[in-house]
This record gives structure tokens, sequence and C-alpha cells, in this order.
């Protein structure tokens, strides 16, 4: 009985680690347009990551979030963006799309600015 009390003690302990540290795997989608106007170089920067943009994104809700990633280049101006945010680590991963593949609440935020 302790053998299983034991087991499930740490399979939770991995679980939540695992949540805590930021697998891809809970990775949420927000969207953002990007404007230069938001970048900011870095100069001391120890890695390639030499630009940082601080930019409003959206969920597939339309709920806004600030969120800051870093870049190794300047990004097109009005770009759009999905963005992989996971809790604690922020933005993970990102890649260029085009209007119509984001979720139609975040159409419509971008569409009335």
């Amino acid at each position: 009985m302790k053998l299983k009390k034991a087991l499930a003690a740490v399979l939770l302990l991995v679980s939540l680690t695992a949540g805590l540290c930021g697998c891809e795997s809970a990775a949420q989608d927000y969207y953002t347009q990007i404007d230069n106007a938001f970048v900011k170089t870095l100069d001391n920067s120890g890695d390639n990551m030499k630009y940082e943009y601080r930019l409003t994104a959206y969920d597939a809700q339309g709920t806004a979030k600030t969120v800051a990633f870093k870049t190794s280049r300047e990004l097109k101006q009005d770009a759009y963006l999905c963005l992989w945010i996971v809790p604690v680590r922020g933005v993970v991963r990102w890649e260029q799309v085009a209007e119509d593949q984001m979720p139609e609440p975040v159409r419509a935020v971008y569409r009335r600015n």
C-alpha cells in the first residue's frame, strides 16, 4: 500500500513539474501583429536573440495579454504571428500566419483597430 501511495505521489510530482516547467504540449496559441515601433534592440545579448518585442496578443476568444519574446532579426511590419505560450516560460515558438488562419474573434479585434 505504501508503494502505491509513493508511486502516485511521484507521478503527481512529475505531472506538476512538467506543467510548470512548460512542456510545449501545454502551450496555448496567441495571435499578434508585428509593430516594429515596439521592438527593442538588446545590446549585451549572450545568445543570437538581438531583438525583443513587447506586444498585445489575443487568444482564440479574443482575450488580450501583453507578451514579450526575442528574435534574431526584426520581423516584417504588420505580419501576423501565432505564438505558442507556455506557463512560466512564456513564448517558446512563433510562426507567421495569414489573417484568415486566425480565429474569428482575433480577426474581429484587428478589424476594429
